[in-house]
């Protein structure tokens, strides 16, 4: 991470610019500095800077960005949030920066110690309903073809009685009894007397046989539906949730994430369904957070974890709402893996481990990963 003639810097106070980002970063502000200045509290990225403090013989202060920002690019070659404050000299380093091929221009990285993925939350399959039973068997553009059908056939079934009365004179069936007529004989419940017409009882003959078919398939596919029950699908990639879009799901992302990298990745990405995803994405705030014991640890690494002492505590209503309507239903919940399934595990999962909220199967990088950035070293030696 630093060079050898860097390795004591005899006290120099480091400027660390951050933003909150649990499990990696968690802090409180000063109520007795600016408003931007942070104390650090139990994380990941707290203990690796205490243990590099003493080791490198250096002081550190946090402050957020003025802009509260992680960094996109912004006019003249400027960056705004963390990227820009380290762009322009106004802090040493921030401890937890996705690296990109763009911020690489003006930030230099350490190795990077951990990838991040974005991943989609929402809610687990769900019974459909009773009362679809019945037209489940059968998709809706066959029962769309059996509708057209019938009035086709009817249609041809009166013209065809009309030339036989026209020829003969004998009586003939009219438009909507040739309609009825069809309906009826799907139904097993034709309302009268075949049509003395002989091509007309050809015509009925032929459908008949349709009648056959339909039956045979309708039957064994009810009673399929009735025995195992059917459930909605999930949603496992962008793919599904762009086509769920266009049957009225929504989804949505938390406001800082849409500041820095994830808004990176989605306008820069050449896939179809992700650009229609970020260009429906509805925003919720940012989240403020508070100490407490982590569930996460417990759940995923047992007493010792090291997060045990800092977890987030959801503050803010639109948060908590945004949640509620993933199980609900209808709604998507857009973030980085590891957050999410520190929030599912902790806030949604009972005590037998079940859980209503499912966590999409596919994990979308953001670019390289995560790393310290620093502005350029020969300026830090300085």
């Amino acid at each position: 991470m630093f060079k050898d003639q860097h390795k004591d810097f005899l006290g120099h106070r480091m400027n660390i610019v951050l933003m909150p980002y649990f499990p990696y970063i968690s802090y409180r502000v000063e109520r007795n500095a600016s408003a931007t200045t942070v104390h650090l509290e139990d994380s990941l990225n707290t203990r690796m800077v205490n243990s590099l403090a003493p080791y490198m013989n250096f002081t550190y202060e946090g402050r957020e960005p003025a802009d509260r920002q992680w960094g996109v690019p912004g006019s003249g070659g400027n960056w705004t949030g963390i990227v820009g404050t380290l762009q322009h000299e106004l802090a040493d380093f921030s401890m937890d920066l996705t690296r990109t091929p763009g911020r690489s221009e003006v930030v230099e990285y350490s190795r990077i110690y951990i990838d991040e993925s974005i991943v989609i939350l929402s809610s687990k399959p769900k019974p459909l309903p009773e009362y679809l039973s019945l037209i489940r068997p059968l998709e809706g553009e066959v029962w769309g073809a059996i509708v057209v059908c019938v009035m086709v056939w009817g249609t041809v079934l009166w013209v065809m009685e009309r030339l036989f009365h026209w020829i003969t004179g004998r009586r003939y069936l009219s438009f909507s009894s040739s309609i009825f007529y069809g309906w009826g004989l799907l139904l097993q419940d034709h309302p009268f007397k075949p049509p003395s017409n002989p091509t007309s009882q050809i015509l009925v003959v032929f459908w008949l046989l349709v009648y056959l078919i339909l039956s045979t398939a309708y039957s064994s596919s009810l009673i399929s539906h009735l025995v195992v029950k059917g459930k909605s699908s999930v949603i496992n990639n962008m793919e599904q949730l762009a086509e769920r879009g266009k049957e009225g799901w929504e989804w949505g992302t938390p406001a800082s994430r849409l500041t820095g990298s994830h808004k990176t990745f989605y306008v820069t990405s050449p896939t179809p369904a992700i650009i229609e995803v970020h260009n429906g994405i509805k925003v919720s705030e940012n989240i403020k957070v508070s100490s407490t014991k982590c569930g996460y640890c417990r759940y995923k690494f047992g007493k010792h974890c090291i997060f045990t002492r800092a977890f987030l505590m959801f503050k803010i209503t639109e948060t908590e709402e945004a949640m509620a309507l993933v199980l609900k239903g209808g709604f998507s919940y857009i973030d980085s893996y590891y957050f999410s399934q520190t929030l599912v595990s902790t806030f949604y999962t009972d005590e037998s481990g079940y859980t209503p909220v499912h966590i999409s199967t596919t994990q979308y990088p953001v670019f390289f990963g995560n790393a310290w950035g620093f502005r350029y070293m020969h300026m830090l030696g300085s």
